[in-house]
């Protein structure tokens, strides 16, 4: 009797990791098929912290960090701001934004500029 019990004890507990690991298995694949319909249907996905609406709307169908991440940090954000302002309500000040990110990255230039010995500066 006792080797029944722990037979039906562990036969219990294996049922609950499997059932675990099919509701798991069904989840991941419930996604799968969303992300399927979706990719069908030619809807960009909205996940608000991986791809917010407003990153997947250019025409083009790339998302800006594609290309601003291989651009230096200013220059990068500014183009972001650009490429993003009618998507997000306030165009202009979008605009604003890129252009401090822009006067930012020129006086930077412009300090290392001062900091190069004077013969590098004259070819520069």
């Amino acid at each position: 009797m006792v080797t029944s019990k722990k037979k039906k004890r562990s036969s219990s507990k294996w049922s609950a990791e499997r059932r675990e690991k099919f509701n798991a298995k069904k989840a991941i694949q419930q996604r799968l098929d969303n992300i399927a319909v979706d990719r069908v249907q030619n809807q960009p996905i909205s996940d608000p912290v991986n791809h917010p609406k407003h990153y997947n709307t250019h025409p083009s169908g790339i998302e800006c960090i594609d290309i601003v991440e291989h651009m230096g940090f200013n220059i990068g954000n500014a183009i972001t701001y650009l490429w993003r302002a009618k998507e997000k309500g306030n165009e202009f000040e979008d605009y604003r934004k890129a252009i401090w990110y822009i006067n930012r990255e020129i006086q930077k230039r412009e300090r290392e500029l001062l900091k190069r010995p004077s013969h590098l500066s004259e070819k520069g």
